[in-house]
């Protein structure tokens, strides 16, 4: 379990990590997002992994790196994978899945693509 003092203290020594959320007066705590229906299970596709045939393996070349890794996520996210690793995950490994999460997300997506592809709110 996260430590509630631990987890406000780090919010609030790495608040320029995360968005402004619309809504959020400029300087609240509030960094916390209620996805609400956005999380709903038929909004989201995991189709890849399900129909790639090819070779997984990393290394060899761009286009077999891209669909690794393709797989690797899709296989990550599954439900029963994430029921199992989630309770082992100690505080800083869950910081770092979260923080490389989102600094991708800030780094590739404008914030309509970030709306749209990831929230599926748009």
């Amino acid at each position: 379990m996260i430590d509630r003092a631990a987890f406000l203290t780090y919010l609030k020594t790495h608040q320029h990590r995360f968005r402004r959320l619309p809504g959020v007066p400029r300087g609240g705590r509030h960094c916390l997002l209620s996805l609400g229906d956005a999380c709903r299970m038929d909004r989201h596709t995991h189709r890849f992994v399900e129909t790639y045939d090819g070779l997984i393996g990393f290394g060899l070349d761009r286009d077999t790196d891209e669909k690794t890794i393709i797989c690797y996520l899709q296989k990550f996210s599954d439900d029963a994978v994430m029921a199992a690793i989630i309770k082992r995950l100690d505080d800083g490994e869950m910081i770092e899945v979260f923080d490389l999460i989102n600094r991708l997300l800030r780094r590739h997506f404008t914030e309509a693509e970030y709306h749209r592809l990831f929230l599926k709110d748009k």
